[in-house]
């Protein structure tokens, strides 16, 4: 029998790593990662890509202080759905895809329901009539600057859209959606830094302003290994977290490289009754 020895590290640039109750170092020297073996980036066919998408693992990265956390990633919490909210949208279920942000006069509702459709919503207060927005999958509602965007996007039988729009209130109209970024994939992973909102897809990754600029940083393919998490960090390095690895996008005068990085307990993994399982074998 082959035993998950990752299943409980947590490391922290800057901080250091704790394992399974003990801390050990993490060097910060050129932001290099102690327990964690650079590979070179998986390719579909590939022995490492295989493991990874049959791999129970997946890295929750996320911001700390001035570095970043990676954790075993677990399913979101669903939120408490407002009373107004439920009258309005009886058949929403709380569950890990829906969103909700208060606005000035109701709710921002926001809900990712996979091949069967999701929506976006606005409950004003005080009525039971819910306005829908938007006939897509939500990936997540975000502030920035002030301004509320969503991430909106579809996937269905091998073909994938996305887009950001910017929520807004306009007096005389009522709430509307304005187009931002056509992502031409589905947003994955994103994270809200400074005056930026930051999206990754599996093609690619892209900053949007406040103001609505759009910046294309990295044109990639991720393929069956999206991430599903990010961090940003001051030096505009991005982190993310996915299916067994972690990648990290360095910022050169040239453009974004990609690291590519694998726990060291997973550098001999196996392959076991179509599991991949990293560890030392009981």
């Amino acid at each position: 029998m082959w035993t998950r020895a990752v299943a409980l590290t947590v490391c922290v640039i800057g901080f250091g790593c704790a394992h399974e109750g003990t801390r050990s170092s993490l060097s910060v020297e050129g932001m290099s990662l102690k327990g964690w073996v650079r590979r070179p980036k998986p390719t579909a066919l590939d022995r490492d890509a295989t493991c990874a998408n049959r791999s129970p693992l997946t890295w929750q990265v996320s911001s700390v202080g001035d570095g970043f956390a990676v954790n075993e990633a677990i399913d979101p919490r669903p939120p408490v759905v407002p009373a107004e909210v439920q009258e309005a949208l009886p058949r929403l279920q709380a569950h890990g895809g829906v969103q909700i942000e208060r606005v000035s006069d109701g709710w921002v509702v926001g809900e990712s329901a996979g091949e069967f459709g999701g929506g976006l919503w606005y409950v004003a207060d005080g009525t039971t009539q819910a306005q829908e927005l938007a006939h897509e999958n939500v990936r997540g509602l975000v502030e920035v600057s002030g301004k509320l965007f969503a991430l909106l996007g579809y996937v269905h039988r091998g073909e994938s859209s996305g887009r950001v729009v910017h929520v807004e209130s306009r007096s005389r109209s009522g709430w509307q959606i304005e187009d931002i970024a056509d992502l031409g994939a589905f947003p994955g992973a994103y994270q809200a830094s400074g005056d930026s909102l930051y999206v990754v897809t599996e093609d690619g990754a892209f900053r949007i302003l406040g103001s609505g600029a759009v910046e294309h940083l990295v044109e990639t393919s991720f393929e069956s290994l999206g991430p599903v998490s990010m961090a940003v960090l001051p030096t505009k390095e991005i982190v993310l977290g996915t299916k067994l690895f972690i990648v990290r996008l360095k910022p050169t005068e040239a453009g974004y490289v990609e690291e590519w990085y694998i726990p060291s307990q997973c550098a001999d993994y196996r392959l076991e009754a179509k599991e991949c399982i990293c560890g030392e074998r009981d």
